[in-house]
């Protein structure tokens, strides 16, 4: 069976439908690992002073976190808690937050994977008291 190539397909109707058809299989292709295993593989960076305060602050030093380790496929998107070690996700944001997809995303992973404790730590400005911790654990308790 010999091989054709799109460009020698001279109906254009037909063409641009393969090459439609094409780019659909393509994003599938890219995307149906991550679906079926729940991870994806990730660049890592390092972290910045509010997450290296977040740890120390909130107790988390010495108790084997790793510092976006892991990525989920949510929602279509690829979503990486700042620290993840066993059992554990956790996200550090700064009194400013520039968009609220990082929340979302937050959320639907928290959703997707109940199996893990999930945290949320914002740091926020204090007047006279200085600036404080706010910080949300999944499962809350009841």
């Amino acid at each position: 069976m010999s091989r054709i190539r799109l460009e020698d397909i001279r109906d254009t109707t037909l063409r641009d439908r393969i090459a439609r058809k094409l780019c659909c299989l393509q994003q599938l292709a890219k995307e149906i690992p991550a679906v079926a295993f729940g991870e994806r593989p990730h660049e890592r960076h390092s972290p910045n002073a509010t997450e290296i305060e977040a740890r120390r602050v909130l107790g988390l030093e010495g108790i084997g976190l790793d510092y976006e380790s892991r990525t989920f496929r949510v929602v279509g998107h690829d979503y990486t808690p700042d620290w993840c070690g066993s059992g554990v996700a956790i996200e550090v944001k700064g009194a400013f937050i520039h968009s609220r997809d990082g929340r979302i995303l937050f959320d639907a992973a928290r959703l997707a994977h109940p199996e893990l404790k999930w945290i949320w730590a914002q740091k926020k400005k204090g007047g006279k008291k200085g600036d404080r911790w706010q910080v949300d654990i999944w499962p809350r308790k009841i």
